[in-house]
């Protein structure tokens, strides 16, 4: 069983949810977290990598961000009339940058192979 939590929405928001209950808000939010989360997992992977590249006197600096898209299209019928389809995305990214205390880092094996991945 998972742990709950609460999120606060503003009221138009809110007001947009409630007019269409047959979506499982819950579940948009679950699925959201989870993708954002398996992002971040795997940038910490690449925080060690990059450790054992340069060695511990190099600090893996983590970057977040999130990116949104959406695009209308309109979709001909078979009989004349005109769907009008909208798509929405939004993306999850982090970025690992390795900078040394006092000098450049020099890289080892590897970061050739975290490279080649």
């Amino acid at each position: 069983m998972g742990k709950n939590m609460t999120l606060s929405m503003p009221e138009n928001i809110y007001a947009l949810m409630k007019a269409h209950p047959e979506i499982n808000w819950s579940n948009v939010a679950k699925r959201s977290i989870e993708a954002f989360a398996a992002i971040l997992a795997k940038a910490e992977d690449a925080e060690g990598e990059i450790k054992r590249a340069y060695g511990e006197d190099v600090v893996a600096r983590m970057n977040f961000g999130i990116g949104e898209n959406s695009n209308q299209n309109r979709t001909p019928m078979e009989d004349g009339m005109i769907g009008v389809n909208y798509n929405s995305g939004i993306s999850f990214y982090v970025n690992v940058q390795p900078t040394r205390r006092g000098g450049v880092p020099q890289p080892k094996k590897v970061l050739e192979d975290l490279t080649k991945k």
